[in-house]
């Protein structure tokens, strides 16, 4: 059987414990897309609701705080509960920080999942809710119509009754012209596809047919076993706390080297690193996905110096674990010529656009990409570029929080910070003086990308990309 969890107040929980200012404020966390993705308690309260707009938001609740949707804090949450769910099945599968499936047998889902999921909820602060049913489609569907403290199952046999009522529009994969046409038939919902099957125009039996299916519950979508994900791993121990950071780089060098060796002795590829930093008081603990696969020790180990600075470890350092994670071939991937939250400055996308050349020529051979120059000197048409990005260099007052850049400010601009991607140390030397100066890559609400500088308390904005 299938078991669907879902945490649909997960993102907001996340906000909550965080931001503890957050109380007593209606709050809705809002998608790139300027949608409502999840409204708080107390702005659901006022009448706000997913998938409504901004302005649609705000005329129900005219002091909605807007917050934007933070993924990679809230995969970070999510993952506890599918280390949990790992511990009872060999079988699971992240959606999205909301959602996961659970492959199980009858002794768990008759016995164990209503106790499993309240343990679950008392380890994210925030609802859980359950779905059982013979498919993916099905125990989603359960889900959704789950209560807190209930598990809705659908028994093998019943899915017909139970998603027939499911309108045709809330079923991903029918197209718009596709939904039109059977509408015009008088299919509206699932049960009335499966009432038609075999009796629809040629060119709707492939829609209407799958229809038909998914209202019988079958969606042809196992689960797949994706948590935990595969993993390499390396760790070292010092005698003695230390501070010294060549001791530390030359350690972090050779666990690089240890992946690289396993990771290239399977002629596979790690998306992500994580890197645990032991101290006299715990552990510290960063991870970051790659903007290109690696398998070298030198593309490893850049990953894990940018995992230490972001660690900063203010006391001596005991041990060191870096882990490989998402390990694969590399074989069908989309090279990203920007980092994993969609921007990147333009020097970077040339750099990232050259070694995602080279990856690729290495890989499929050197005829495997078509340069705009080779195409301009074969048609001798003129092809024109032009830059996302400018420098500013405008002195901007920023608000921090946590210390870090909530929003900023100058003459003629004014921006949200959404989250920030990346955070670093320069040193500039002129003469015989040095300075040094802290530069922080963030996404704006608007969704710009900016560099702002920090020297001696004075903040500049260095640069803007859109």
């Amino acid at each position: 059987m299938v078991v669907c969890f879902s945490i649909p107040a997960l993102s907001v929980a996340c906000e909550q414990a965080r931001r503890p200012d957050l109380a007593g404020v209606p709050f809705a966390l809002v998608t790139d897309d300027g949608a409502v993705f999840a409204p708080s308690e107390l702005a659901a309260a006022h009448g706000v609701r997913p998938g409504q707009t901004l302005s649609a938001a705000r005329a129900f609740c005219p002091a909605l705080l807007i917050l934007p949707y933070d993924l990679t804090a809230y995969q970070g949450r999510a993952r506890v509960l599918w280390d949990i769910a790992a511990a009872e099945s060999s079988t699971v599968e992240p959606i999205s920080p909301e959602i996961f499936f659970l492959l199980a047998d009858r002794t768990f889902v008759l016995n164990s999942v209503p106790s499993f999921a309240s343990a679950m909820s008392d380890a994210i602060g925030a609802p859980v809710l359950a779905g059982i049913g013979a498919s993916k489609f099905t125990a989603r569907r359960a889900a959704l119509r789950a209560r807190p403290g209930e598990v809705m199952t659908v028994p093998p046999g019943g899915e017909l009754e139970f998603l027939g009522s499911v309108p045709v529009a809330n079923v991903p994969g029918v197209d718009a012209k596709a939904r039109a046409r059977l509408e015009k038939l008088g299919i509206r919902t699932l049960g009335q596809a499966a009432g038609h099957a075999g009796r629809l125009p040629k060119d709707l039996r492939l829609a209407g047919g799958r229809l038909a299916a998914l209202a019988h519950g079958r969606d042809g979508d196992r689960v797949r076993a994706a948590w935990p994900e595969r993993t390499e791993e390396a760790q070292t121990a010092f005698e003695d706390e230390t501070q010294y950071l060549p001791l530390i780089d030359a350690a972090l060098l050779r666990l690089s080297e240890k992946i690289a060796v396993r990771i290239q002795s399977r002629h596979e590829y790690c998306r992500t690193l994580s890197l645990q930093v032991a101290h006299a008081r715990g552990v510290a603990s960063h991870w970051e996905r790659l903007v290109l696969p690696a398998s070298d020790a030198a593309a490893i180990h850049r990953g894990a110096l940018r995992l230490l600075e972001r660690t900063r470890p203010e006391r001596g350092v005991l041990g060191l674990r870096l882990v490989a994670g998402e390990l694969g071939s590399g074989s069908g991937l989309q090279l990203s010529l920007l980092d994993e939250n969609g921007g990147a400055m333009p020097a970077e996308r040339e750099r990232k656009t050259a070694a995602a050349l080279i990856y690729i020529r290495e890989r499929w051979g050197g005829g495997s990409v078509t340069t705009a120059e080779a195409m301009y000197e074969a048609t001798q048409r003129a092809l024109r570029a032009y830059p996302l990005g400018h420098k500013t260099r405008e002195a901007v007052q920023v608000r921090l929080q946590d210390g870090t850049p909530a929003a900023f400010a100058g003459k003629k601009t004014r921006h949200v910070v959404a989250c920030v991607q990346n955070h670093w140390r320069e040193t500039q030397a002129a003469g015989a003086a040095t300075s040094e100066r802290e530069v922080w890559r963030v996404l704006t609400a608007a969704g710009a990308l900016a560099e702002l500088h920090e020297a001696d308390g004075d903040w500049t904005l260095q640069a803007m990309a859109d």
